[in-house]
């Protein structure tokens, strides 16, 4: 990462403004149990702009390590990163993402606004900059357990991520097939308190799925990842089951839930849109690797 410049330590008062964007992502494996993970990018865009003047519908944000303040947690690991002068700072954030759904609307917010911010006073920073800082607010916020970093790599960097969460190693980044990716959002379906559900009987099912993802068998490792997630926060099968039976090339809960995902061609889509839209929101995308930055999502 670059340092920043003496005109870049006293800017903050008047006319200072970046803009920064991330992606979205679904859950290969969670690394709730083992502390392993991996994620795929999709294309659903998160945008937040950042500004020091008082604009009528931004977001005031303050440095701050409060718990459930996430904005305020990246922008004081921001401030500790780079060295540079705090000034008052409103955001407007745009997304494609729905929160608390396991979609990665934290994460992706998360690096959006870390980018903003080095557009802001014109620092240049590494991936491994902006995931470190992402990581480490998360885990101050109390948004993410682990830190979530095989989300946030998959949301900056696209493709497949593997990682070691614990240890903030990426494993393995490769590319995704080309496909559609289908998130339902089911109606009446609320997450659980997660910590409570978790067990170690999960663990040799998620080793293996985290063996699978570090050998490129990713639709595999979703299967077996979204099949011990839903059964554990008690979720339902059948909209798993009805992805498997129509030909989806891997289907499960996303994250903690309660959105499922699946990845399927566009004959096998069709069909699995008209069965899942008996449960609840749809959201259609497509797999995003590395450098493919339009925006191809759609809500039905």
């Amino acid at each position: 990462m670059c340092g920043p410049s003496e005109k870049q330590l006293v800017v903050g008062v008047v006319g200072v403004f970046g803009v920064g964007v991330s992606w979205g992502a679904l859950t290969v494996v969670n690394a709730l149990v083992t502390g392993r993970g991996a994620a795929i990018g999709v294309r659903l865009r998160t945008r937040v702009e950042v500004s020091s003047e008082a604009k009528e519908g931004w977001v005031n944000i303050r440095a701050s390590g409060s718990a459930g303040d996430l904005l305020g947690a990246v922008y004081d690991e921001f401030l500790k990163k780079t060295k540079v002068q705090a000034f008052d700072i409103r955001a407007l954030i745009t997304t494609d993402l729905p929160g608390g759904m396991g979609m990665k609307s934290s994460s992706s917010v998360a690096n959006a606004l870390i980018l903003a911010l080095a557009d802001a006073y014109n620092l240049t920073m590494s991936h491994m900059d902006v995931l470190s800082i992402n990581t480490s607010a998360s885990i101050r916020a109390g948004v993410s357990y682990t830190g979530a970093l095989d989300d946030a790599a998959a949301c900056l960097l696209g493709g497949v991520t593997v990682t070691d969460n614990r240890l903030g190693l990426i494993l393995r980044r490769y590319s995704a097939k080309p496909e559609k990716a289908i998130f339902l959002i089911p109606r009446g379906l609320h997450r659980p308190d997660v910590t409570k559900k978790l067990s170690s009987d999960m663990r040799c099912s998620l080793v293996t799925a985290h063996r699978l993802a570090l050998i490129g068998r990713y639709h595999e490792a979703l299967n077996i990842n979204g099949a011990v997630y839903a059964y554990a926060y008690g979720y339902p099968n059948q909209p798993t089951l009805e992805a498997w039976r129509l030909g989806a090339s891997a289907a499960g809960i996303t994250g903690n839930g309660p959105a499922y995902a699946a990845l399927a061609e566009n004959g096998v889509l069709e069909e699995l849109a008209k069965k899942w839209s008996a449960h609840g929101k749809l959201i259609i995308t497509e797999t995003r690797n590395s450098g493919e930055d339009s925006n191809h999502g759609s809500s039905v």
